[in-house]
């Protein structure tokens, strides 16, 4: 039977994607599955609830994450994000479940609109290198799509380099990141900035 996240449990040919990568900080914080953070945390966000594990000691989700020969193996989701929280952009947009029937796997606030982007790419990383949805994404959970259509109308999104009409003074922007990584990861992995790293979807067949 096909579930909403292709696969629970570790699969033998996984998905891997090559994903810009940010350094969460935010050391002290909660994370969404209720952990606080520290400094030696090993750990990654991504924007997603469906691929969240339950607590800290929950291991359904975990990555591998590579950068300039080095990894780091099965490193569970704690959080979501960076930015948005709707975006599972490791399934495919639809799978076939039966040879007349397709079925919408991946999440979306905006595909009608402005149509599907690639597997394995974020809508976040689309709207700051590619214009997707006018340059907007999504930072807090969606009120309902309409909040996100237009510029004169971005609800809670961040801009490349626009101020938030509704949020004046908030100096967030948009830097197209698409995994967040503990920072006990981040400088394991021997990164000082944004970077692309490779990314093993443990649970998610290829």
């Amino acid at each position: 039977m096909l579930s909403e996240n292709l696969s629970t449990t570790a699969v033998s040919n996984p998905f891997v994607s090559f994903n810009l990568a940010t350094r969460e900080g935010l050391v002290g914080y909660t994370t969404a599955n209720g952990h606080v953070i520290k400094s030696t945390d090993i750990f990654v966000a991504l924007p997603s609830r469906k691929s969240l594990n339950s607590s800290d000691t929950d291991t359904t989700y975990t990555v591998n994450v590579s950068y300039n020969g080095t990894t780091y193996y099965d490193v569970p989701v704690w959080d979501i994000g960076p930015f948005n929280e709707n975006d599972d952009h490791w399934n495919p947009n639809y799978v076939w479940v039966t040879p007349s029937i397709e079925m919408r796997v991946r999440d979306n606030w905006g595909y009608e609109e402005y149509g599907d982007l690639t597997r394995g790419t974020s809508e976040t990383w689309f709207a700051k290198y590619e214009n997707f949805h006018n340059g907007w994404t999504s930072s807090h959970r969606m009120v309902s799509k309409d909040k996100y259509i237009s510029d004169s109308n971005p609800g809670t999104q961040v801009h490349n380099t626009l101020a938030n009409p509704l949020y004046p003074s908030n100096p967030l922007r948009n830097n197209g990141a698409e995994i967040d990584l503990s920072d006990a990861l981040f400088y394991g992995l021997g990164l000082s900035d944004n970077a692309y790293v490779t990314v093993t979807y443990n649970w998610v067949n290829n």
